[in-house]
Protein backbone atom coordinates (compact mmCIF):
# COMPACT_ATOMS: atom_id res chain seq x y z
CA UNK A 1 0.00 0.00 0.00
CA UNK A 2 1.37 3.42 -0.85
CA UNK A 3 1.03 6.02 1.19
CA UNK A 4 1.13 9.68 0.43
CA UNK A 5 0.43 13.43 1.74
CA UNK A 6 -0.73 16.70 -0.52
CA UNK A 7 1.03 19.50 0.93
CA UNK A 8 -1.04 22.84 -0.55
CA UNK A 9 -1.04 26.44 0.98
CA UNK A 10 -3.89 28.35 -0.63
CA UNK A 11 -6.07 28.87 -4.17
CA UNK A 12 -3.66 25.92 -5.67
CA UNK A 13 -6.44 23.49 -7.25
CA UNK A 14 -5.70 21.03 -4.31
CA UNK A 15 -9.10 20.40 -3.46
CA UNK A 16 -10.32 19.31 -7.03
CA UNK A 17 -7.43 17.77 -7.60
CA UNK A 18 -7.91 15.54 -3.76
CA UNK A 19 -11.98 14.61 -4.51
CA UNK A 20 -11.20 13.47 -8.10
CA UNK A 21 -8.29 11.15 -6.38
CA UNK A 22 -11.16 9.99 -4.29
CA UNK A 23 -13.49 8.89 -7.20
CA UNK A 24 -10.75 5.87 -8.19
CA UNK A 25 -11.21 3.01 -6.07
CA UNK A 26 -7.52 2.32 -5.78
CA UNK A 27 -7.49 5.20 -3.73
CA UNK A 28 -8.45 5.79 -0.42
CA UNK A 29 -8.90 9.61 0.98
CA UNK A 30 -8.50 10.17 4.23
CA UNK A 31 -11.32 12.97 5.11
CA UNK A 32 -13.93 13.75 7.72
CA UNK A 33 -17.17 12.15 7.69
CA UNK A 34 -20.50 12.96 5.52
CA UNK A 35 -17.88 14.03 2.55
CA UNK A 36 -16.58 17.04 4.59
CA UNK A 37 -13.09 17.89 6.18
CA UNK A 38 -10.42 17.23 3.12
CA UNK A 39 -8.32 18.71 5.27
CA UNK A 40 -8.38 16.38 8.49
CA UNK A 41 -5.29 18.42 9.80
CA UNK A 42 -6.04 21.54 10.00
CA UNK A 43 -7.20 23.78 12.53
CA UNK A 44 -10.58 24.79 11.29
CA UNK A 45 -11.00 20.86 10.68
CA UNK A 46 -8.88 18.96 14.12
CA UNK A 47 -8.91 22.32 16.16
CA UNK A 48 -6.46 23.02 18.24
CA UNK A 49 -4.79 19.66 18.26
CA UNK A 50 -1.54 19.13 20.28
CA UNK A 51 1.74 18.25 18.32
CA UNK A 52 2.11 14.72 20.20
CA UNK A 53 -1.81 14.18 18.84
CA UNK A 54 -0.87 14.61 15.50
CA UNK A 55 2.12 12.61 15.71
CA UNK A 56 0.31 9.65 17.26
CA UNK A 57 -2.61 10.25 14.57
CA UNK A 58 0.07 10.22 11.53
CA UNK A 59 2.02 7.29 12.97
CA UNK A 60 -1.75 5.37 12.79
CA UNK A 61 -2.27 6.15 8.86
CA UNK A 62 1.10 6.09 7.92
CA UNK A 63 2.47 3.40 9.57
CA UNK A 64 2.79 -0.44 8.50
CA UNK A 65 -0.06 -1.97 10.18
CA UNK A 66 -3.88 -1.84 8.89
CA UNK A 67 -5.03 1.67 9.97
CA UNK A 68 -7.40 1.50 13.25
CA UNK A 69 -9.79 4.06 12.61
CA UNK A 70 -11.31 3.08 16.13
CA UNK A 71 -8.04 4.34 17.84
CA UNK A 72 -7.48 6.74 15.44
CA UNK A 73 -10.61 8.36 16.09
CA UNK A 74 -9.88 8.43 19.65
CA UNK A 75 -7.20 10.64 19.55
CA UNK A 76 -8.44 12.83 16.69
CA UNK A 77 -11.84 13.69 18.79
CA UNK A 78 -10.59 15.17 21.51
CA UNK A 79 -10.12 18.23 19.84
CA UNK A 80 -11.54 17.84 16.08
CA UNK A 81 -15.00 18.93 14.69
CA UNK A 82 -16.08 15.58 13.60
CA UNK A 83 -14.77 12.28 12.92
CA UNK A 84 -12.71 10.55 10.50
CA UNK A 85 -14.38 8.50 7.62
CA UNK A 86 -13.15 4.64 7.83
CA UNK A 87 -12.22 4.06 4.10
CA UNK A 88 -11.13 0.78 2.70
CA UNK A 89 -7.23 0.63 3.12
CA UNK A 90 -6.68 -2.29 1.33
CA UNK A 91 -6.76 0.35 -1.76
CA UNK A 92 -3.80 0.82 -3.40
CA UNK A 93 -2.81 4.31 -2.08
CA UNK A 94 -4.06 6.00 1.23
CA UNK A 95 -3.29 9.65 1.64
CA UNK A 96 -4.85 12.83 2.73
CA UNK A 97 -3.94 17.01 1.92
CA UNK A 98 -2.87 19.13 4.64
CA UNK A 99 -0.83 22.81 5.20
CA UNK A 100 2.69 22.70 6.04
CA UNK A 101 2.14 23.93 9.48
CA UNK A 102 1.32 22.60 13.03
CA UNK A 103 -2.40 22.71 13.37
CA UNK A 104 -1.81 23.53 17.26
CA UNK A 105 -0.12 26.76 16.63
CA UNK A 106 3.15 26.88 19.26
CA UNK A 107 3.45 30.68 19.73
CA UNK A 108 6.59 32.37 20.74
CA UNK A 109 6.06 36.20 21.71
CA UNK A 110 9.01 38.38 20.06
CA UNK A 111 10.37 41.39 21.16
CA UNK A 112 8.40 41.98 24.20
CA UNK A 113 7.45 45.46 25.36
CA UNK A 114 8.50 46.24 28.99
CA UNK A 115 5.45 47.28 31.07
CA UNK A 116 2.84 47.00 27.53
CA UNK A 117 3.30 43.42 26.66
CA UNK A 118 0.40 42.27 29.34
CA UNK A 119 -1.46 45.08 28.41
CA UNK A 120 -1.49 45.14 24.79
CA UNK A 121 -4.18 42.81 23.02
CA UNK A 122 -2.16 39.96 21.24
CA UNK A 123 -3.23 40.86 17.75
CA UNK A 124 -0.57 44.12 18.72
CA UNK A 125 1.96 41.74 20.03
CA UNK A 126 4.30 40.31 17.90
CA UNK A 127 4.36 36.57 17.67
CA UNK A 128 5.41 34.07 15.73
CA UNK A 129 4.78 30.04 14.95
CA UNK A 130 7.85 27.75 16.13
CA UNK A 131 7.88 25.68 13.19
CA UNK A 132 10.68 23.79 14.41
CA UNK A 133 9.17 20.83 16.30
CA UNK A 134 6.56 20.36 14.02
CA UNK A 135 9.66 20.47 11.00
CA UNK A 136 11.48 17.78 12.89
CA UNK A 137 8.57 15.21 13.35
CA UNK A 138 7.13 15.68 10.25
CA UNK A 139 10.49 15.06 8.62
CA UNK A 140 11.09 11.33 10.30
CA UNK A 141 7.41 10.02 10.00
CA UNK A 142 7.76 11.22 6.21
CA UNK A 143 11.29 9.18 5.62
CA UNK A 144 10.78 6.90 8.17
CA UNK A 145 7.67 5.11 7.04
CA UNK A 146 8.63 6.09 2.72
CA UNK A 147 5.46 8.71 2.04
CA UNK A 148 5.54 9.93 -1.20
CA UNK A 149 5.17 14.01 -1.16
CA UNK A 150 2.28 15.54 -3.83
CA UNK A 151 3.46 19.76 -3.74
CA UNK A 152 0.35 21.25 -5.03
CA UNK A 153 1.59 24.75 -7.27
CA UNK A 154 0.46 27.72 -8.81
CA UNK A 155 3.28 28.79 -11.39
CA UNK A 156 1.46 31.59 -12.60
CA UNK A 157 1.96 34.03 -9.84
CA UNK A 158 0.08 37.14 -11.54
CA UNK A 159 -2.86 34.85 -11.91
CA UNK A 160 -2.30 32.78 -8.27
CA UNK A 161 -2.19 36.37 -6.65
CA UNK A 162 -5.33 37.92 -8.27
CA UNK A 163 -7.12 34.60 -7.10
CA UNK A 164 -5.78 34.91 -3.42
CA UNK A 165 -7.17 38.98 -3.28
CA UNK A 166 -10.48 38.51 -4.66
CA UNK A 167 -11.01 36.02 -2.15
CA UNK A 168 -14.95 36.22 -1.43
CA UNK A 169 -15.11 38.80 -4.40
CA UNK A 170 -15.37 41.32 -2.96
CA UNK A 171 -11.72 41.94 -2.28
CA UNK A 172 -12.01 40.18 1.26
CA UNK A 173 -11.48 36.31 2.62
CA UNK A 174 -12.95 33.67 1.16
CA UNK A 175 -13.35 31.06 -1.87
CA UNK A 176 -16.09 31.64 -4.15
CA UNK A 177 -15.36 28.05 -5.81
CA UNK A 178 -17.41 26.54 -3.38
CA UNK A 179 -20.67 29.05 -3.47
CA UNK A 180 -20.36 28.67 -7.28
CA UNK A 181 -20.60 25.07 -7.50
CA UNK A 182 -23.24 24.96 -4.43
CA UNK A 183 -25.58 27.22 -7.03
CA UNK A 184 -25.67 29.78 -3.80
CA UNK A 185 -24.09 32.85 -6.21
CA UNK A 186 -23.90 32.68 -10.07
CA UNK A 187 -20.71 34.85 -11.97
CA UNK A 188 -23.59 37.95 -13.02
CA UNK A 189 -23.85 38.24 -9.09
CA UNK A 190 -19.69 38.22 -8.35
CA UNK A 191 -18.98 42.40 -8.90
CA UNK A 192 -15.91 43.98 -10.58
CA UNK A 193 -13.37 44.78 -8.00
CA UNK A 194 -11.17 47.75 -8.09
CA UNK A 195 -7.28 45.86 -6.99
CA UNK A 196 -5.51 48.40 -4.96
CA UNK A 197 -1.93 48.13 -6.59
CA UNK A 198 0.38 48.51 -3.04
CA UNK A 199 -1.81 45.61 -1.27
CA UNK A 200 -1.67 43.44 -4.67
CA UNK A 201 2.07 43.69 -5.12
CA UNK A 202 2.27 43.08 -1.18
CA UNK A 203 0.11 39.74 -2.35
CA UNK A 204 2.42 38.98 -5.22
CA UNK A 205 5.83 39.81 -3.15
CA UNK A 206 3.94 36.69 -0.46
CA UNK A 207 2.93 34.62 -3.48
CA UNK A 208 6.73 34.00 -4.79
CA UNK A 209 8.08 33.69 -1.07
CA UNK A 210 5.74 30.75 -0.64
CA UNK A 211 7.51 29.59 -3.98
CA UNK A 212 10.74 29.99 -2.29
CA UNK A 213 10.00 28.18 0.74
CA UNK A 214 8.11 25.62 -1.24
CA UNK A 215 11.32 24.86 -3.32
CA UNK A 216 13.84 24.57 -0.39
CA UNK A 217 11.12 22.38 1.77
CA UNK A 218 11.21 19.87 -1.69
CA UNK A 219 15.60 19.77 -1.51
CA UNK A 220 15.33 19.41 2.82
CA UNK A 221 12.71 16.62 2.03
CA UNK A 222 14.74 15.08 -0.88
CA UNK A 223 17.71 15.29 0.92
CA UNK A 224 16.26 12.62 3.79
CA UNK A 225 15.42 10.58 0.99
CA UNK A 226 11.42 11.22 0.55
CA UNK A 227 9.84 10.94 -2.91
CA UNK A 228 8.14 14.74 -3.91
CA UNK A 229 6.76 15.20 -7.23
CA UNK A 230 5.09 18.35 -7.60
CA UNK A 231 1.47 18.63 -8.88
CA UNK A 232 0.84 21.60 -11.25
CA UNK A 233 -2.27 23.94 -11.28
CA UNK A 234 -1.56 24.82 -14.64
CA UNK A 235 -1.36 21.17 -16.10
CA UNK A 236 -4.45 20.34 -14.04
CA UNK A 237 -6.98 22.76 -15.68
CA UNK A 238 -5.44 22.81 -19.28
CA UNK A 239 -4.74 18.78 -19.76
CA UNK A 240 -6.70 16.98 -16.67
CA UNK A 241 -6.74 13.38 -17.88
CA UNK A 242 -2.80 13.91 -18.34
CA UNK A 243 -2.26 15.19 -15.40
CA UNK A 244 -4.01 12.69 -13.56
CA UNK A 245 -2.70 10.11 -15.57
CA UNK A 246 1.07 11.34 -14.30
CA UNK A 247 -0.34 11.43 -10.65
CA UNK A 248 -1.91 8.16 -10.83
CA UNK A 249 1.49 6.70 -12.40
CA UNK A 250 3.50 8.22 -9.64
CA UNK A 251 1.52 6.28 -7.19
CA UNK A 252 1.43 2.68 -9.01
CA UNK A 253 -2.07 2.54 -9.86
CA UNK A 254 -3.08 1.84 -13.94
CA UNK A 255 -6.64 2.29 -14.65
CA UNK A 256 -8.51 2.09 -17.64
CA UNK A 257 -9.87 5.10 -19.91
CA UNK A 258 -13.49 4.56 -18.29
CA UNK A 259 -12.46 4.86 -14.89
CA UNK A 260 -10.54 8.18 -15.94
CA UNK A 261 -13.82 9.25 -17.47
CA UNK A 262 -16.04 8.38 -14.26
CA UNK A 263 -13.78 9.94 -12.04
CA UNK A 264 -13.83 13.33 -14.07
CA UNK A 265 -17.32 13.03 -14.43
CA UNK A 266 -18.29 12.74 -11.23
CA UNK A 267 -15.84 16.02 -10.79
CA UNK A 268 -15.98 18.11 -6.98
CA UNK A 269 -17.76 20.70 -5.07
CA UNK A 270 -15.81 23.45 -6.62
CA UNK A 271 -15.73 25.47 -9.56
CA UNK A 272 -12.93 27.20 -11.42
CA UNK A 273 -13.64 31.54 -10.84
CA UNK A 274 -11.09 32.91 -12.73
CA UNK A 275 -10.86 31.65 -15.86
CA UNK A 276 -11.62 34.18 -17.78
CA UNK A 277 -10.08 37.96 -18.59
CA UNK A 278 -8.75 39.80 -15.96
CA UNK A 279 -11.17 42.71 -17.66
CA UNK A 280 -14.52 40.25 -16.11
CA UNK A 281 -13.57 41.00 -12.48
CA UNK A 282 -10.90 43.76 -11.93
CA UNK A 283 -12.22 47.13 -12.99
CA UNK A 284 -8.27 48.64 -13.15
CA UNK A 285 -7.28 45.22 -15.08
CA UNK A 286 -5.10 47.17 -17.34
CA UNK A 287 -3.03 48.97 -14.84
CA UNK A 288 -2.84 45.65 -13.07
CA UNK A 289 -1.82 43.48 -15.89
CA UNK A 290 0.84 46.41 -17.09
CA UNK A 291 2.73 46.19 -13.89
CA UNK A 292 1.97 42.87 -12.66
CA UNK A 293 1.44 40.76 -15.52
CA UNK A 294 3.47 38.01 -16.50
CA UNK A 295 5.07 37.00 -12.74
CA UNK A 296 5.75 33.30 -13.14
CA UNK A 297 7.99 30.68 -11.32
CA UNK A 298 8.41 27.43 -13.15
CA UNK A 299 8.93 23.96 -11.82
CA UNK A 300 9.74 20.60 -13.72
CA UNK A 301 6.78 19.02 -14.79
CA UNK A 302 5.55 15.62 -13.07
Amino acid sequence: MRKFILLFTQKEGSSPIIQILDHFDEIAVIHQTHGEGYEPFNDHNCGSMPLSSLRACLEIIFGPAPIDFDELNRIYMATAVRPLQKVETSSQAVGFKMRFVPPSKTWKLLQPIPGLANRLRPAYVRYQIDFGPFRRMMFELLSKNAVMVLMAVRQDVFRWALSRYHGDGWGRKGHLQFALKAGELTREDIPRIHVNPERFDSIIRHCEALHRRKKTLVSKLRARGVEVYPLLYEDFVQEPRQFLGSVLSVLGIDVSSGQMDDALMHGTRFERVHSGAVSDYVVNHQEIERRFGGRFVRWEAL
